[in-house]
């Protein structure tokens, strides 16, 4: 499925851990209204901001069901991340007072992770289908590769095949080099670079080889060819490395979120 991020679909989008519930009961009563004060002023930031919110959720859904891509996908991300940038903004500018500054603290970081859950999905849906078309080229000319050496009938016509072969190794690199991988898939884009440096490494072995007409080198590098060029290799890693990106931001969005909840519970058996 090139292009589609199938790590989407399995994720909830947390939201700055919906509305919080007000507090009530004993206490100091200055306290107790102070911030049940700011309780309220940060439920109806997010209330309002509820359509903002609602949009993203939507967004996410469309691009994990293969609805959305390509610059549509991207520019419905970006428009997700500026609103959920502007909900923490506004979030961030409510005071709080003494007893709530550490709830305050845990949930613009629970919107910060938001952002970032954004910021990500945006990246990965440009990253993804750019670097498999890219790499989609490797086994074509893999597969060009062998066809011109199984028809060269000596070593000056398997030379230029091998030629031709690192002049489409230098494209697709360029290509590569061109993108700008998100941070969660840095190591996935060096792995591809690396596997076009064994390309070519597999390349020079050949030449060699073929120079000393050394028949089982020759088999023995053309077997390996054939797993350095699996394309199919390629689209599963990028997958993969995506669907980890994600599991791994859920889950700090969710421990965030599970944190702000308990700071939430203690501020209301304090304030009893």
């Amino acid at each position: 499925m090139p292009g589609r991020i199938r790590a989407l679909g399995a994720l909830a989008v947390v939201t700055a851990a919906g509305t919080l519930p007000g507090c009530g009961g004993g206490g100091s009563s200055a306290a107790r209204d102070a911030v049940r004060t700011y309780v309220e002023r940060v439920n109806t930031i997010q209330r309002q901001d509820a359509g903002g919110v609602a949009a993203a959720n939507a967004a996410y859904a469309a691009v994990s069901q293969g609805k959305l891509a390509g610059a549509d996908a991207q520019h419905r991300l970006q428009t997700a991340q500026d609103d959920l940038r502007a909900l923490r903004q506004k979030v961030a500018a409510v005071d709080a007072p003494a007893p709530a500054r550490a709830l305050r603290r845990d949930l613009l970081r629970v919107l910060a992770l938001d952002v970032g859950l954004a910021t990500e999905a945006e990246q990965l849906v440009a990253y993804v289908p750019a670097a498999q078309r890219a790499m989609r080229r490797l086994p074509a000319a893999g597969r060009r590769l062998r066809t011109r050496l199984r028809r060269a009938s000596a070593a000056p016509g398997q030379q230029a095949a091998l030629t031709a072969y690192g002049g489409a190794l230098s494209g697709i690199e360029t290509q590569m080099r061109a993108l700008d991988p998100p941070p969660v898939l840095l190591d996935s884009h060096r792995g591809q670079l690396l596997r076009l440096d064994r390309a070519r490494s597999l390349s020079r072995g050949l030449r060699s080889a073929i120079g000393r007409a050394d028949a089982p080198a020759i088999a023995t590098l053309l077997v390996r060819f054939q797993r350095v060029n699996d394309v199919g290799a390629v689209t599963v890693a990028l997958q993969r490395a995506a669907v980890r990106a994600y599991q791994r931001r859920l889950r700090a969005v969710s421990e965030a979120a599970a944190a702000t909840s308990r700071e939430l519970a203690d501020l209301q058996r304090t304030l009893r």
